[in-house]
């Protein structure tokens, strides 16, 4: 199955508050979601420990073994599976309590082939983009209004599609992207630079590219030009005795008068007051 396959059944969307405070692992048969709307809750998967705040999510597959603790949190939780083959069951399986070294049973996963993180687990500590989708899915079945089940597996599928670009964007090949962009740019300030070329030379659409790059670094593309190129003016007003036209030239500003106000915007004070107060103090 690939992902333009999956049908998500979902058996169980409800707001929950979790009080469990004891260490009491479980494993699961279906796919998991939870949405943190208030409180903490503190999950632990694996070698892995992530605390699930307001805005963040967590995703886990069948044959997950979790534990998670909170003392009042409330979530959004959904159970469900990625095909319509076991939707004649409607309520949730219960979870496996793990005790020991007992024997496991074997859970069968409905595999996607083009997919990482639908067949294991994922946290995403910002996903408020999936807040409204999710409460569409819980008032669907408050409502249960007619073909409540397709419209609610439609907005399902929509959450999937935000978690996986979320796993994209957390992935090495989108970090290296972002750092072959910074590198590039720390190489080659004093050029026309401009998105295109950025896109051309790491694979990324313009738009995904800015966003990655936001994310990784809370600045965009362009604001981060502009402060590679405000920090090699300070150097070159310290050190140098070239006058604004030049340094605005060699940093790659098409002006003199747009680099002395972003300059200005930036450090506070002009080029000049700043050469002369921190040049005599130096």
């Amino acid at each position: 199955m690939n992902f333009c396959d999956i049908n998500p059944f979902i058996r169980f969307a409800s707001y929950i508050h979790l009080n469990r405070c004891v260490e009491k692992p479980v494993m699961i048969k279906d796919c998991r979601i939870f949405y943190a709307i208030s409180g903490k809750a503190d999950i632990f998967i694996e070698t892995e420990h992530y605390e699930l705040v307001p805005g963040s999510l967590f995703y886990c597959c069948p044959g997950s073994i979790y534990d998670i603790q909170s003392d009042g949190a409330e979530l959004i939780s959904l159970n469900f599976d990625l095909t319509q083959y076991r939707n004649n069951r409607t309520t949730p399986y219960p979870v496996i309590d793990i005790q020991g070294n007992q024997s496991l049973p074997t859970i069968v996963i409905d595999n996607v082939k083009d997919n990482t993180f639908v067949n294991s687990y994922l946290f995403v500590s910002l996903a408020n983009d999936c807040e409204e989708l999710l409460k569409q899915i819980l008032d669907e079945f408050s409502t249960q209004k007619i073909y409540y089940q397709e419209n609610s597996s439609a907005l399902l599928k929509s959450i999937l599609t935000q978690l996986h670009r979320h796993s994209i964007e957390n992935s090495s090949s989108a970090i290296k992207a972002v750092s072959k962009t910074m590198a590039y740019i720390k190489a080659n300030y004093d050029k026309p630079l401009n998105n295109e070329m950025f896109s051309d030379m790491t694979g990324y659409h313009e738009y995904h590219l800015n966003r990655l790059f936001t994310k990784h670094t809370g600045i965009t593309v362009h604001k981060y030009i502009l402060n590679v190129r405000i920090n090699e003016a300070k150097n070159m007003l310290l050190n140098t005795d070239l006058s604004l036209a030049s340094i605005a030239e060699k940093i790659g500003f098409n002006s003199n008068t747009h680099f002395s106000t972003y300059f200005k915007q930036v450090v506070g004070i002009s080029p000049l007051e700043f050469r002369r107060r921190i040049k005599n103090k130096i």
